[in-house]
């Protein structure tokens, strides 16, 4: 993905959801891994994956970064949606897309999408 100032230095970006022991807040870090581009500092974004009030004990089950937009997809065991844009790391948008528990996602290759399934297949 394009990053920093220059829209032709491409590098590759590391992406992750983190949730520490003793803190309630659950991050997802997006950092380039690599050199970057000359005169700049490395790039490194961080947001709170804005879980609803009332959801306790959600967690990532998968992370997907579609690169022809820029934005970067995660999905919860409780069946959540969330969308983040990468060069900034905002989120633009969160659904719940099932009522029931999520356990496995993948990408799909032929669209660049995900398929997840949940407790009922």
């Amino acid at each position: 993905m394009p990053v920093g100032n220059s829209p032709s230095y491409i590098n590759n970006l590391f992406t992750f959801v983190e949730k520490k022991a003793a803190d309630p807040v659950t991050r997802i870090h997006i950092m380039e891994i690599g050199n970057p581009n000359a005169g700049e500092a490395k790039f490194k974004r961080s947001a709170e994956l804005a879980y609803p009030p009332d959801v306790q004990g959600d967690f990532p089950v998968y992370v997907h970064a579609v690169n022809k937009y820029g934005i970067i997809f995660v999905i919860t065991k409780f069946g959540y949606l969330f969308a983040y844009e990468a060069a900034n790391a905002y989120l633009l948008y969160r659904q719940r897309i099932t009522d029931s528990w999520i356990f496995a996602a993948v990408r799909n290759p032929k669209t660049d999408g995900m398929i997840a399934i949940n407790r009922n297949g």
